[in-house]
């Protein structure tokens, strides 16, 4: 049974992103007594870094300004949201702690990379200000490429700059297929649930257009680019519902 508009949101802010940050899915068991792959350290990244940024903006709503630190989002009410239960939940994919750090009213987040080390070319890096300069950039219509892997039906998808949570920003897609985006600082993640999988985007703007890898959490299966387009009319207004 497809999930209502209600149900899916609750599942995916309650459910697929605490699963992201912890480098799971949908479906990862190993099949037929054989273990699941490792998932891949980018993508386990982009997850943890988007729930730290999750956990961040629950904070900064409720109190009006972003945590001195990241384990302060982890007390009283907010503990719920906390994705820091596990040991490793604070590093990303290649095993390094997450960096946090306020710059005046501005947090910033960084993983060090495939080299683990801090303040390198191959930082990942999320500043709240760039945050939502993204989110003006990139939110529209795109026209999505045809899947290898079939894990994704949609072919057009409008990024919604309306926010079903902190940080998570609601995607419209031709033919219907549940997801949301959310802007890392130069990195853009989409993800949509496709049957028992999350089907991931890590992409990165070129021009008008997204460019970067999707698949599985396991590998990226190609490479993609969602070109822009004028918004058409299955996709105009908001994808609030």
């Amino acid at each position: 049974m497809k999930p209502s508009p209600l149900n899916w949101e609750v599942w995916m802010t309650r459910s697929l992103v605490p699963l992201l940050s912890l480098g799971l899915s949908l479906g990862a068991c190993g099949m037929r007594g054989h273990p699941a792959p490792s998932p891949d350290p980018e993508f386990v990244t982009v997850g943890r870094l988007a729930g730290a940024q999750i956990n961040i903006g629950e904070y900064a709503r409720r109190y009006g300004h972003p945590p001195a630190a990241l384990a302060d989002v982890c007390v009283g009410e907010l503990a719920r949201y906390c994705l820091s239960s596990r040991p490793d939940s604070a590093r990303d994919g290649w095993g390094t702690l997450l960096a946090y750090a306020l710059v005046g009213a501005e947090y910033e987040l960084r993983s060090g990379g495939v080299d683990r080390r801090m303040n390198t070319e191959d930082d990942l890096v999320v500043r709240s200000s760039r945050v939502r300069e993204q989110v003006g950039e990139v939110a529209g219509c795109y026209d999505m490429p045809a899947p290898r892997n079939g894990r994704y039906p949609a072919r057009q998808v409008k990024l919604d700059s309306s926010t079903s949570r902190p940080g998570l920003h609601r995607v419209k897609a031709v033919p219907p297929s549940p997801g949301q985006w959310y802007p890392l600082g130069d990195i853009v993640s989409i993800d949509f649930l496709h049957g028992r999988f999350v089907a991931p985007f890590v992409l990165r703007p070129e021009g008008d257009d997204l460019v970067g890898h999707g698949g599985s959490p396991w590998g990226w299966d190609e490479q993609v680019v969602l070109r822009r387009i004028p918004c058409p009319p299955e996709l105009a207004g908001s994808s609030s519902g």
